[in-house]
């Protein structure tokens, strides 16, 4: 059994990403190993059904809002105090930013495999006009 940690910017919005990491997270902890999911926040009725995943809020404003990099340093350090408890064998690290969270942690644990999984590009790849190069 693995003890993992996935980071996930927020869970507020049905669909996309979010579904794809709680699905794929609630798979590995049927399989038995022991999932932690970190983010910024979550809608229970999002997260409620998945009963076998273990939920750890940092708090604070959407990556989307100017307060959030504002306030970058705490969120990481809320994201050390976190991972450092849970002790995990391995971090899965999903969209940006959370994982530049997980791969700051990395840097000062080594000796944690961290795993970036993109389950969607980010929002900015969508765009026509970075589509068309304008």
């Amino acid at each position: 059994m693995l003890k993992i940690v996935v980071a996930h910017p927020h869970f507020m919005y049905p669909g996309g990403a979010s579904i794809a990491v709680l699905e794929t997270a609630d798979r590995l902890a049927r399989a038995g190993d022991e999932l932690h999911i970190v983010s910024l926040g979550r809608l229970p009725e999002l997260t409620t059904p998945f009963t076998r995943l273990h939920f750890h809020d940092l708090g604070g404003p959407l990556s989307g809002d100017l307060r959030y990099w504002l306030t970058l340093g705490t969120v990481q350090r809320r994201f050390h105090r976190v991972v450092d408890a849970v002790a995990p064998d391995a971090l899965l690290a999903s969209v940006f930013p959370a994982n530049y969270w997980a791969f700051v942690y990395r840097a000062r644990r080594p000796h944690i495999p961290c795993i970036w999984y993109c389950p969607e590009p980010s929002a900015f790849v969508h765009d026509w006009e970075v589509i068309r190069g304008v």
